[in-house]
């Protein structure tokens, strides 16, 4: 009897798995329905948001040399949800993200109205501008007659950005003479030079990463603003620090904190054997040893961010992996870093 009860119960149990089952299939996302959002498709799938119905995933990209697919092109994804690029077949060639042209014929240029036949560019009086025109190029982007033929130019790139990451290990949460904390290292400016030491520019806040520290009373980085700040500038001790009788305040520096880090731009260029003159205040500014700064406790370490494009700032995430390093050594204090890396001035 109670085999038999056993067998009855396994035999319903496994029946209303199965129902179960079903209904959950039943009820779950179809392929090809209609959708919101990606979570309304099966799996492998993603919401049109024009059309609002499920459509097969596509590969992300971002550039159409990562599309396989004869025919497909890097485009702007139809999903609703994120915002990235694609391979797929564009509707229009203005659609493909980097070459247009690409999606065109041999003996075709992408228009502002599509693939035509390329207009002979040579015959214009300002080729440059009518053949933005005929590309449908906008601000920020230019193009260039070569032998009759409209062609978009490459983006322009520079190095313009250097990272300053403080590896500082001690006094990290000491307080100073005034009772404050300012935990790391002490930036007060950073300056970029030319290889004849003439003043190029001054170095402003991009991007401002303080480290974890309890506490920190220096943490305004604004004061990193590109303009030229106050500083001695005799050639004695004193020389490269603030001009004021209370150099060290929350106007003068920023603490970065025991690992955190401050990326820097400058509105000119960055070549080979410029100078980036980082002034770090140290325990004392200059250390008052006769213009020898070693940092016994500040500590921090300089790259040369890689080049971005004209209107694009790099990051400090970007720069602690493909950055150069350009700091001569570890020591804290006012710190002369020549660039490498960079290529030679034009």
């Amino acid at each position: 009897m109670k085999g038999n009860l056993k067998h009855l119960w396994s035999t319903a149990m496994l029946a209303g798995f199965a129902g179960a089952a079903m209904f959950a299939a039943a009820c779950g996302p179809t392929e090809g329905g209609p959708c919101t959002f990606n979570d309304d498709c099966a799996v492998g799938q993603i919401c049109d948001a024009d059309t609002n119905t499920c459509i097969d995933g596509q590969a992300s990209c971002t550039a159409s040399s990562e599309c396989t697919t004869e025919g497909e092109f890097c485009i702007p994804s139809p999903d609703n949800a994120i915002n990235t690029s694609v391979c797929g077949v564009p509707a229009d060639c203005n659609e493909v993200v980097d070459d247009k042209n690409a999606a065109c014929g041999a003996d075709e240029v992408c228009t502002a109205d599509g693939c035509a036949a390329a207009a002979d560019c040579s015959a214009e009086a300002d080729p440059a501008a009518f053949c933005a025109s005929e590309l449908g190029l906008g601000e920020g982007e230019s193009a260039s007659c070569v032998e009759g033929v409209c062609v978009q130019d490459s983006a322009m790139t520079s190095y313009r950005y250097v990272l300053i990451s403080d590896i500082s290990t001690e006094g990290c949460e000491d307080t100073n003479a005034d009772g404050e904390y300012d935990p790391g290292s002490d930036i007060m400016y950073v300056e970029l030079r030319d290889a004849n030491g003439q003043t190029l520019a001054w170095g402003s806040t991009e991007e401002y990463e303080q480290a974890d520290d309890p506490n920190n009373d220096y943490n305004d980085s604004s004061i990193i603003d590109g303009m030229a700040p106050s500083l001695i500038a005799d050639g004695s001790e004193d020389d490269g620090c603030p001009d004021a009788a209370d150099r060290f305040n929350a106007m003068t520096v920023v603490s970065l904190g025991c690992g955190g880090s401050l990326l820097v731009g400058f509105d000119a260029p960055i070549y080979d054997d410029y100078v980036i003159n980082v002034g770090e205040y140290a325990p004392i500014c200059n250390q008052n040893t006769g213009g020898s700064p070693t940092g016994s406790t500040d500590k921090y370490e300089v790259k040369l961010c890689p080049a971005t494009a004209e209107g694009t700032a790099a990051t400090i995430a970007g720069c602690l992996v493909d950055g150069t390093d350009i700091h001569p050594n570890t020591d804290g204090g006012i710190k002369q870093c020549t660039v490498t890396g960079a290529g030679a001035a034009e």
